[in-house]
């Protein structure tokens, strides 16, 4: 039986609303393994697997792909479609992916109440369940905990066919990836290895790059130099062979300059100039040939004050209901001005559902407190923007 493979041939892409094309004539070739799709947000990383899946169809170009491809998306607000198929399915092989990622029997009938680690978990089982030959999987480890992100990478690394895999997750890509793509808009550039060693030749590619750009930058300015001292030369010949100034009656004079015209000596600057043309223009375009990438700084600010109030939030110890079946118990809860608290537990242990509970009792005022959620539906992100 023949190994499954995907072929991008000479593929380009424009979003609608965009003047410049994402992509322009990209090539590539995925075999067998996991390839680690890379780059910044907003570069193509979700668009690339969807034209790698026949979600999006390419402007110009084709893909060669088999026909069994499955996609899972970066959100987790619905259930995949086939969950309820997997949960009732007796067969060993769904049996053994619902043990390995901890499937529970009842997670479609409270989808709303699993955290985005349990369902991303489940969306991961319903895709390998699928046996698809492509399997495109957008930031799996987005939402899971230390022990969820263990399970999803012994999950993934079963997987025998060709996986594409859009991580920020840098552990996850060396482990996983044989190969990298670094996506650099309107160019794709493969590269083979892991994430670090696809990195560090990256790297290497851009100090070649630059030290080649500084050789031709100080090439073309010695040309430029140079060209201005035979600019300068030419101009003295041009002022020596010239009768403006001399004598009506002074024609031994004039007798020198007319000697010089018939040796040639007083056209040499010129001629040097001339000759430099070629070499200026030749050089201005290996200039303009090399593009060096200006590299941003990206962060995240927040500013912010102290409150004036000793207490901010004080609480007896209680319970919370995390479901028809369990109770979450904390004790004394104490939160001060300057306090940095963390929440830790695995998914599912009810962190966001006494974020949830704890945010309304706060005593600040509402333009004081800012409250960023896991992931923000398609409902809030358009309200948003």
């Amino acid at each position: 039986m023949s190994q499954p493979f995907l072929q991008f041939h000479h593929i380009s892409y424009t979003y609608e609303t965009a003047h410049e094309p994402l992509f322009r004539d990209v090539s590539l070739h995925f075999t067998t393994g996991w390839s680690g799709i890379v780059g910044a947000n907003g570069t193509g990383k979700t668009t690339l697997l969807k034209l790698a899946t026949g979600l999006l169809l390419p402007d110009d170009g084709y893909v060669d792909a088999p026909p069994r491809l499955v996609y899972c998306d970066q959100r987790t607000d619905d259930p995949p479609p086939q969950l309820a198929e997997l949960l009732q399915d007796a067969a060993k092989t769904a049996a053994i992916i619902r043990g390995r990622l901890g499937i529970q029997d009842d997670w479609l009938a409270r989808w709303q109440t699993l955290s985005h680690g349990e369902r991303k978990r489940s969306q991961i089982a319903v895709a390998l369940w699928l046996e698809p030959e492509v399997l495109a999987i957008d930031e799996p480890t987005n939402h899971v905990d230390a022990v969820a992100r263990g399970i999803l990478l012994r999950a993934l690394q079963t997987f025998p066919g060709v996986g594409l895999l859009v991580s920020h997750d840098r552990e996850l890509l060396d482990i996983l990836c044989q190969q990298c793509l670094f996506i650099e808009p309107p160019e794709v550039i493969a590269r083979p290895g892991n994430y670090s060693k696809g990195t560090q030749i990256a790297a290497m590619d851009a100090q070649a790059i630059k030290k080649e750009y500084t050789q031709k930058k100080h090439a073309y300015k010695e040309l430029r130099r140079e060209a201005g001292r035979r600019r300068d030369l030419a101009n003295q010949y041009e002022h020596k062979r010239s009768k403006k100034g001399i004598a009506k009656h002074d024609h031994d004079a004039k007798q020198k300059i007319d000697t010089a015209r018939v040796t040639g000596k007083d056209i040499v600057g010129g001629k040097l100039l001339r000759q430099l043309d070629g070499r200026f223009e030749h050089a201005l375009k290996e200039l303009e040939g090399i593009t060096v990438k200006k590299e941003y700084s990206l962060g995240i600010w927040l500013p912010g004050s102290v409150s004036k109030r000793n207490v901010l939030f004080q609480h007896v110890s209680g319970t919370l209901p995390l479901n028809t079946e369990k109770l979450l118990a904390f004790p004394q809860l104490d939160i001060r001005p300057t306090d940095r608290i963390a929440l830790t537990g695995q998914n599912g242990a009810g962190k966001s559902t006494m974020l949830r509970w704890l945010l309304p009792q706060l005593n600040v005022p509402t333009g004081q407190l800012i409250y960023l959620p896991q992931e923000i539906d398609a409902a809030q992100s358009r309200a948003i923007l």
